[in-house]
């Protein structure tokens, strides 16, 4: 899987003086899990097991940034 940044921008007062203020949007790259590597092609992980595994790390260490309401 491939990942890119992002960035956010809100603004900071109102009428003439507003300021944007950008926020860095976390992300990480994931490689599925090489389950055999011995042939010519090695075998990977399918994808609902990547998406589990993505899901338990993610609950332990969530993505830097700041949280942002957007309501």
């Amino acid at each position: 899987m491939s990942c890119f940044r992002l960035w956010f921008l809100t603004t900071v007062g109102r009428g003439v003086t507003t300021e944007a203020v950008p926020s860095e949007i976390g992300y990480m790259n994931v490689i599925p899990k090489c389950i055999d590597c011995s042939g010519k092609y090695p075998h990977y992980e399918n994808l609902p097991e990547t998406y589990s595994a993505i899901n338990v790390y993610l609950a332990a260490n969530p993505l830097e940034g700041d949280y942002v309401d957007c309501r």
